[in-house]
């Protein structure tokens, strides 16, 4: 068996997470749906790149941030926040290949979720490289005035993060297969650099004990 990838799924409570999740790897879901609350799942699915070829890639579904944590709730502050992501993302951490940020555009508590999460998840890694996705879940329709001014607070934080931002809708399938194809194609690629850079070092040491 080839080696099977590790992505995180993540965000705040009820954006999507699952919803998503099964309708790109199922595609059973309709506007009739009912679903409930996540806890922790994991699915396994076989994702095709851009180059044609297939990766295996187990998905961590989390049970995401509560609402009730972020500063515009009245019970939550920064702080809480901060703690809350700082916990999923030491939770997760290990050898997690990439991540998949997701949140409601509806709800701009749910993109400053995220902006909270990558900072915390960056401060665990501590420089380790990890791939991401900022995936916009059109969850609500796209009536609300309120969108047009999350879409580009996110599109703008996604550029000054150099991170793909994509635009999705949870029951629309077509619209999920390129953040997906974009990851996988994106951590399949990626050079391992561990194990040539500790063949530098024996051979460094090595012509140093010979001299």
């Amino acid at each position: 068996m080839g080696k099977v990838y590790r992505v995180i799924v993540c965000g705040m409570k009820n954006v999507g997470k699952t919803l998503i999740l099964e309708q790109v790897i199922y595609g059973k879901h309709k506007n009739t749906t009912v679903t409930f609350p996540t806890i922790e799942d994991i699915y396994v699915a076989n994702v095709e790149t851009d180059r044609g070829t297939r990766e295996r890639i187990r998905f961590y579904d989390t049970s995401g941030i509560d609402p009730s944590l972020s500063p515009m709730s009245p019970t939550g502050d920064q702080s809480c926040m901060m703690n809350a992501c700082n916990q999923l993302a030491r939770q997760y951490n290990g050898t997690t290949d990439g991540y998949i940020l997701i949140y409601d555009v509806s709800r701009s508590d749910s993109l400053d979720c995220l902006i909270t999460m990558k900072k915390e998840i960056d401060k665990i890694r501590d420089k380790k490289e990890g791939f991401y996705v900022i995936v916009a879940n059109y969850k609500g329709g796209k009536s609300n005035t309120d969108l047009p001014n999350n879409i580009g607070r996110a599109i703008q934080w996604a550029n000054k993060e150099k991170l793909r931002h994509f635009e999705v809708n949870a029951f629309d399938k077509l619209t999920l297969y390129e953040p997906f194809t974009y990851l996988a194609s994106k951590i399949s690629s990626a050079p391992s650099k561990s194990s040539f850079s500790q063949l530098s070092v024996v051979r460094k040491s090595t012509k140093t004990d010979s001299g």
